[in-house]
């Protein structure tokens, strides 16, 4: 057997191009400020402090602990939102049964 014989893995449902249009359907569904987690998290790749500054703008500048704080509430919030984006995708089939 060869390097060429192997089957190839399969791409990951996630990664699928109507996969990926389905969770950003699913993504719109959520909470505006949700989203925004998501989005500057996921996609921009920021760290919980950056994502705090940028959450707490309107609110001025925020002391260390209160960023800490911030941050902290964040990463709880995000947590809810991946669970319900997670419901949401079983729900419409996107994803298998957690075993």
């Amino acid at each position: 057997m060869t390097l060429f014989d192997e089957p190839r893995s399969p791409t990951g449902p996630w990664l699928r191009s109507e996969v990926k249009s389905e969770f950003a359907q699913l993504c719109e569904m959520l909470d505006p400020e949700d989203r925004m987690i998501l989005i500057l998290r996921v996609d921009r790749q920021m760290q919980w402090q950056d994502v705090a500054r940028v959450m707490s703008d309107a609110e001025g500048p925020l002391t260390s602990h209160q960023l800490k704080k911030k941050a902290t509430a964040l990463r709880q919030q995000f947590q809810r939102a991946k669970k319900q984006l997670r419901e949401m995708a079983h729900a419409r089939g996107l994803l298998e049964a957690e075993q």
